[in-house]
């Protein structure tokens, strides 16, 4: 003969209380649970004691309050399982009326955080019980106060019992008792006491009733509880996992969607007394298989990818994972989905506020980098880049140089641009910025560590050789495959780097270094190195001009300085000829996001391109 866990009232009392949980989803139905959900009701036609015409005529029988009112209580029936089946919570449902009013001057409802009811379980026998666990249940949600006609919103609460490890007997009639016990807390329960003609509800649960106690502001202590008039049943739902059946856990990604977007469903499932063979998950609230399958991916974890039905309601619903083993026992867990509503958008012609001229990625410095990949790694950046992001724009560097070897001086650029059109479907846009003109136009004889344009023999910078060199460079990255839409004629003219740089000021000046200087007992300053440096803004008209002479030039973007703050940006554009260039471009470094707003009031009528920002810890270090 199996017993029960049986323990002393006032034992469970010191030792456990029950988590009580609100919310505004039932859980999820396992196959072995006992439920009843009828969804919304009318009050005075399908609740308990119905029919009657005043509010407040049934409520001996349906309220949960104090300190007027008695407990009430909801008995379930076990399955067949021979190995028993384990108490894991229970739910009940506060009056819900739907769209509609709930009768009379309505329903009231109190329930505060950290609140405490009275719970018990046990068996029947008829009208008479036995305990099992008599304990407090604790309330850890939104505190709720409300009355009216409108206050039937169907908040479910649940008691979660694992931590009780009640174990429950097949085959046999258990029953759920809440009392309130605490100052004035109070709601009613939805019912339904028939399936009358008007009204379209579940078959009525069968192997359990609604009940009601005898004592006031308590659990009932007469030993049997009374029965309402022409019966009922509270909304209810038992979690009842059966003793040996595998467990499972159940995650999706990514939680929610829109219709045709596509999801997965993973879940790891642990087996119990018997071998799993089958593994499905019901998707008949997105509109599609109530056992579809999931397939095994590694160590007792199963997963599928789905796509949203054109169909699904839109809403949260939980999507159930059924394992069933060689017993033959079911195991279930769920996961909640929510299909989003369809996204809508009003356009208006006539109002225009900003165009968006693309949006790309650079590849840059690094295209080597990317070239060098294997071949497979390679298809799939590519795919990512222009199939998945869809980019409109591509930033290269200019790395065309004297003596001019034009064919296959670049082949990374060639290559990516190559890729970028056939995943496109159409030509890429190419915005091409130069770090440093070769280094026979620079001052310093190299293409890096800053410098400026070198001089002619006159004594005036190289302008025409610098615009020569950009004419030069166009047309041998056209020869290869690569058209330029957009250029700019010079990286950050206002930084000094090691790497590939070359200073612009915006316009010709010479600048002295003040050198301090400690020496013996003898300190003074020393002034050195009087260093004139090429203007940007002439060096910008002399590249126009010479690219007019092309059928189709690129459109040139100025002036590409380092930060946006420190008027770094307003002082290199005060000199600009604007009929020379397309659009301003800048870096954000030095600054933040506040610094855009700034950017604005620079040449407003043009469009504005921000292509590059970092900020520290960009860049994940290798695992």
């Amino acid at each position: 003969m199996r017993t029960l866990f049986l323990l002393f009232s006032l034992l469970w009392t010191a030792q456990a209380q029950v988590n009580m949980t609100s919310g505004t989803m039932a859980p999820a139905v396992g196959p072995y649970g006992q439920s009843y959900l009828p969804g919304s009701v009318v009050e005075g036609t399908d609740t308990i004691g119905s029919p009657f015409a005043s509010s407040g005529n049934n409520d001996q029988y349906t309220y949960v309050s104090s300190p007027d009112r008695t407990s009430k209580a909801q008995s379930f029936t076990t399955g067949t399982n021979a190995a028993d089946y384990t108490f894991r919570s229970f739910t009940l449902r506060q009056v819900s009326s739907g769209t509609n009013s709930w009768l009379g001057n309505g329903t009231y409802f109190l329930v505060n955080n950290n609140d405490k009811f009275a719970v018990r379980i046990g068996t029947l026998s008829g009208t008479n019980y036995t305990a099992i666990l008599e304990t407090n249940a604790v309330h850890s949600g939104t505190s709720i106060n409300t009355g009216g006609t409108g206050s039937a919103l169907g908040t479910y609460f649940t008691f979660d019992l694992s931590a009780a490890n009640l174990t429950l007997n097949p085959n046999s009639t258990y029953f759920f008792e809440l009392a309130a016990t605490n100052g004035s807390d109070h709601f009613e329960l939805n019912t339904t006491r028939t399936n009358p003609a008007s009204r379209t509800f579940p078959p009525l649960y069968t192997k359990g009733q609604a009940f009601f106690g005898n004592t006031v502001n308590n659990l009932d202590r007469t030993g049997a509880f009374g029965v309402p008039p022409k019966g009922g049943v509270f909304e209810f739902v038992a979690s009842l996992p059966a003793v040996g059946a595998p467990t499972v856990v159940v995650s999706v990604s990514p939680n929610n969607g829109f219709a045709s977007q596509s999801f997965k469903v993973t879940a790891t499932v642990t087996p119990g007394v018997g071998t799993v063979t089958n593994i499905t998950v019901n998707l008949s609230a997105l509109g599609g298989s109530s056992a579809a399958s999931l397939v095994l991916s590694n160590a007792n974890v199963y997963t599928n990818t789905f796509v949203v039905s054109a169909g699904a309601t839109v809403g949260s619903a939980y999507l159930m994972v059924t394992a069933t083993d060689t017993t033959p026992l079911q195991g279930a867990g769920s996961a909640l989905f929510t299909v989003l509503a369809p996204q809508t958008a009003t356009v208006n012609p006539a109002q225009t506020f900003q165009t968006i001229e693309g949006l790309g990625g650079a590849t840059a410095f690094y295209d080597g980098w990317l070239t060098a990949l294997p071949n497979s790694y390679k298809q799939e950046v590519y795919t990512n880049a222009f199939a998945g992001l869809n980019l409109s724009m591509l930033r290269l560097g200019n790395w065309f140089r004297y003596p001019a070897v034009v064919a296959g001086f670049d082949s990374a650029a060639t290559e990516i641009v190559s890729n970028a059109n056939r995943l496109l479907g159409h030509p890429i846009q190419v915005y091409m910025s130069s770090w440093s003109p070769p280094a026979s136009l620079k001052s310093n004889g190299e293409v890096g560590n800053g410098g400026t344009l070198i001089t002619n023999a006159d004594g005036t910078f190289a302008y025409d050789g610098f615009a020569q060199y950009w004419f030069d460079s166009i047309g041998a990255y056209q020869s290869n495959g690569v058209n330029l839409t957009w250029i700019s004629i010079q990286n950050e003219p206002d930084w000094v780097a090691g790497y590939d740089s070359c200073i612009f000021h915006p316009t010709e000046d010479t600048v002295t270094t003040v050198t301090n200087v400690v020496g013996g007992t003898t300190n003074y300053t020393q002034l050195t190195n009087n260093t004139s440096y090429a203007s940007y803004s002439k060096a910008l008209d002399a590249v126009y001009l010479k690219l007019t002479n092309l059928p189709s030039p690129p459109r040139i973007l100025a002036p590409e300085v380092v930060h946006i703050a420190y008027n770094d940006l307003a002082n290199y554009a005060a000199i600009l000829n604007g009929n020379h260039f397309y659009g301003i471009n800048y870096h954000l470094y030095g600054g933040d996001n506040s610094d855009l707003s700034s950017s604005t009031n620079v040449f407003p009528a043009k469009p504005h391109f921000m292509t590059e920002y970092g900020v520290s810890g960009m860049i994940e270090p290798p695992c």
